[in-house]
């Protein structure tokens, strides 16, 4: 089974000037995890996302609030979300990234990939940063790609961005299982899309201290009826980890083993379909270096 991996080693550049839980240690460690693990990956080359595929999904003020903190040396678009020197260049390399996996995904005999990026991206809104991400790197990856998607967000926080971007597109469904409540305080129940998007849109919200068993039952959800209903020719899963017991963000409890055994009903359920794994949330670094290796040992495990 060959599994594609992409990655920047230029993200160390986006740090902020304090204490910040998304931190460069985050993907260092994922880095260090993948490098003792043994796997072999098909290593792809990267590279910055375009204002041409930026725009298919965020409005030009975006793109230029970013570019001009940047050029200024930096600052803060939010209380959360910080833009440093290097900035601009880094998102724009972690949307790229995800459009390299996906393009890469649906051209080659390869189906299997993983996107180990930063800042993440799912809660940028087409007009707006937030939530310590500046660009939609799925959501732009999905409108680049232009095929049939279905994104299953299993991070711990709902992804408003994703669902605000698709929620009127029929052409992109959008699953997601988060705590509630809990940051940005969305993702409701009743909210399943609106126009060309109606019933293409699928919340399951979860108490604290919700663990593998609730979350499992969740993502059956998306591998159900709601899957056929996009009948997907790529599939997306925006892989946040601060679900994971250990992460200091939230309160569920997920384990390290949860986390595989979601991605291999996934893998299971696409079956010939590309998957690819992008790195969203997850902020204790051992946890979430465990917990995407266990992910990567899955996608070499088969399920085509």
């Amino acid at each position: 089974m060959t599994v594609a991996l992409v990655r920047f080693s230029g993200h160390v550049a986006h740090v902020a000037l304090g204490a910040h839980p998304e931190r460069p240690e985050r993907v260092m460690g994922i880095d260090k995890s993948l490098a003792t693990s043994g796997l072999v990956f098909e290593e792809l080359t990267t590279r910055e996302a375009t204002d041409a595929e930026l725009l298919t999904v965020h409005t030009p003020e975006v793109l230029a609030t970013i570019a001009n903190l940047a050029d200024a040396g930096g600052g803060s678009i939010d209380g959360d979300t910080y833009v440093r020197k290097a900035s601009n260049s880094i998102a724009r390399y972690a949307a790229g990234s995800v459009i390299a996996l996906v393009q890469h995904l649906n051209d080659s005999s390869t189906k299997r990939g993983l996107a180990i990026v930063r800042p993440p991206g799912h809660h940028a809104t087409a007009e707006r940063s937030m939530g310590f991400c500046l660009f939609n790197n799925v959501a732009v990856a999905a409108r680049v790609g232009g095929k049939r998607t279905l994104i299953i967000d299993w991070d711990v926080h709902h992804g408003n961005g994703t669902q605000d971007i698709f929620y009127a597109d029929g052409s992109v469904a959008y699953f997601s299982v988060h705590q509630t409540p809990l940051y940005p305080g969305t993702g409701h129940a009743a909210e399943r899309g609106s126009g060309a998007g109606k019933g293409f849109n699928l919340n399951v919200p979860v108490p604290a201290g919700s663990g593998d068993a609730v979350f499992s039952k969740a993502v059956e959800q998306a591998l159900g009826a709601f899957y056929d209903t996009i009948d997907p020719e790529l599939v997306i899963v925006s892989a946040g980890f601060d679900a994971h017991i250990r992460d200091p963000l939230a309160s569920c409890e997920v384990t390290t083993q949860g986390y595989r055994r979601m991605a291999e009903r996934i893998l299971e359920r696409a079956g010939e379909t590309p998957v690819a794994f992008v790195l969203e949330g997850g902020y204790d670094v051992e946890a979430l270096a465990e917990s995407v290796l266990e992910v990567a040992r899955a996608c070499f495990a088969g399920f085509v």
